[in-house]
């Protein structure tokens, strides 16, 4: 679920049109989301 996520940020480069930095961002508030969740 999470591989399909970050997958799917990285296929869809052209049409977000995120920095590397932001996409790191976004990867590591989603990962911190979900690991909250689970706890």
């Amino acid at each position: 679920c999470l591989y399909d996520f970050i997958t799917r940020l990285h296929a869809s480069d052209s049409v977000w049109q995120l920095t590397a930095a932001e996409k790191e961002t976004l990867q590591r508030e989603w990962l911190q989301r979900v690991l909250h969740i689970k706890k």
